[in-house]
């Protein structure tokens, strides 16, 4: 072969990783889109130099033996990481689609390069293998698109939990060593041994993909799942508020009637020179207008608005609420995050607390500061009927088969922000406390 078929080759095998990494990705390039492109040709030129050099020394089958392919396979994982504004861990993932895919490309241009073969005898092996590669590739390439922006972008995107990525990357992984370990890579082998290699590769693809999108599709639902308690959360605390703003009003136009009254009040016992009654009169006055005022619980006004939510909540349901939160005005936390965490466990608080009988004290207590930088401490201490159901270190719901959805939120979320969870039930008083490591600010 000469340097001009290793590079048309190259270019052919090359193509899905430069076109699947730069287009659906191009908003998480640590670059701009054009430098993006020219490492990718940096990339391209380098990879066929090294091919060349090492197939001419050890021979061109040499090249596609599994050790090599896994160095390939390295050698763009630790480029595209320099590339892609990602985790390793969903790095790898995306790496080894794209392998599998390729590996589909490949399948398929080795049956059309048969049936191609005595149509275009002008062809060398080396072009036409070329000219099979990029046909599949062109038809197939809308489809790995929709299938990347649609199903994966949305998981790779809001989708942080190490835990996920750690056991997700495994199903491309295990792909890639069937085809690699199970199949031949001629289509002369694949010929002797099944009477259709189209039926393999059409088996073939549809397992790999519909494997894909199963599981990508529960991590979806389970996204969906958590927006929908997030916007149920913000629609409570906002029907809250316009109660709170209906009451207000009710509450200033009452207020400026009896105001009226008051002011003819301290005037009489002003011309009368009763300043004893005067004194009581005002105080009284102002001691009722500061406890009608309720101020927000902390600087945040998400973290706020969620406590005072509860706060009503317990108020009117006779449980003592109390809290001690000391927080900045913004928290490098998504809100959909802080939301899930505080309100399961307020809405875990609260439950708790009304199922105790008559009689027993309820109270709830809210604590929240921040450790350092970018630890959050969050400590939630509720009184309770001194009944748990626990399976090993797991607390079980008290509504249903299995974890508390609640607690089982709060446990992915702090995984996600590699915190620490304790949970810890004692004297009828169920404590749970929350480290989380906040990204840095950038």
């Amino acid at each position: 072969m000469t340097l001009l078929d290793y590079f048309l080759s190259l270019g052919t095998r090359l193509a899905p990783y430069l076109f699947l990494i730069l287009i659906p990705f191009r908003n998480h390039l640590r670059c701009s889109f054009r430098r993006g492109v020219l490492y990718a040709v940096l990339f391209y030129l380098g990879t066929t130099l090294i091919v060349y050099l090492f197939g001419e020394t050890y021979g061109i089958n040499s090249i596609w033996m599994l050790p090599f392919t896994c160095f390939f396979l390295a050698f763009c994982l630790f480029l595209a990481y320099h590339v892609l504004r990602t985790s390793l861990r969903k790095l790898l993932f995306l790496i080894l689609l794209i392998e599998n895919y390729s590996d589909i490309v490949l399948m398929f241009s080795e049956i059309l390069e048969t049936h191609l073969a005595g149509l275009l005898p002008g062809f060398s092996a080396v072009g036409l293998v070329s000219l099979c590669r990029m046909l599949v590739f062109v038809l197939s390439a809308p489809l790995i698109h929709y299938f990347l922006t649609h199903q994966v972008l949305p998981v790779w995107e809001h989708e942080d939990t190490p835990e996920i990525w750690s056991m997700l990357w495994l199903i491309p992984a295990s792909f890639y060593l069937i085809y690699r370990l199970g199949f031949t890579s001629s289509i002369a082998a694949l010929h002797s041994e099944i009477t259709s290699p189209l039926l393999l590769a059409i088996v073939w693809t549809a397992g790999t993909f519909l494997s894909y999108y199963a599981t990508l599709s529960m991590i979806n639902f389970k996204q969906l799942q958590q927006q929908l308690q997030v916007q149920e959360y913000q629609a409570l605390i906002r029907d809250k508020q316009a109660e709170r703003l209906a009451a207000s009003i009710a509450s200033t136009r009452q207020t400026r009637h009896d105001l009226h009254h008051y002011l003819l009040t301290l005037k009489t016992y002003m011309n009368h020179g009763e300043t004893e009654k005067l004194r009581d009169s005002l105080n009284q006055f102002i001691s009722n207008f500061e406890s009608s005022i309720k101020t927000p619980v902390c600087e945040n006004l998400l973290f706020s608005a969620i406590v005072r939510y509860y706060m009503d909540m317990a108020e009117e349901s006779g449980i003592e609420f109390t809290t001690s939160i000391v927080l900045p005005p913004a928290l490098a936390i998504k809100d959909t995050d802080l939301t899930v965490i505080l309100g399961n466990m307020l809405e875990n608080a609260m439950e708790a607390c009304l199922r105790q009988t008559a009689g027993e004290a309820q109270f709830i207590e809210v604590k929240s500061r921040m450790q350092g930088n970018n630890g959050l401490v969050l400590q939630c201490r509720n009184s309770y009927n001194g009944q748990v159901k626990k399976q090993d270190e797991t607390f079980l719901s008290s509504k249903r088969e299995g974890e508390g959805i609640g607690l089982s939120s709060i446990r992915t979320l702090c995984a996600k922000y590699h915190g620490v969870l304790k949970i810890t039930p004692k004297d009828n008083t169920f404590t749970v406390n929350l480290l989380l490591n906040l990204p840095a600010a950038a």
